[in-house]
């Protein structure tokens, strides 16, 4: 996996926000803590994770993930 940079709060990244039964997200709590990650650390790992996949499957293009003024 990635190597991942932990940032404090709060951030002025922008958020996202989903919605889980209760089960869902005992067991989303269960596998955070079985890789030693916050929740939020394991989605961000997941997402990145996805994104670059996208990337390499020609899903998303190189462009997509660059912060704006990079263009």
């Amino acid at each position: 996996m990635n190597e991942l940079i932990v940032k404090t709060l709060p951030s002025k990244l922008p958020r996202v926000a989903v919605y889980l039964d209760a089960d869902m997200k005992k067991d989303l709590e269960t596998l955070a803590k079985l890789d030693k990650r916050s929740v939020s650390n394991l989605i961000y790992a997941w997402v990145v994770d996805n994104i670059e996949s996208a990337k390499r499957d020609g899903k998303l293009s190189d462009r997509a993930l660059q912060p704006k003024g990079h263009e």
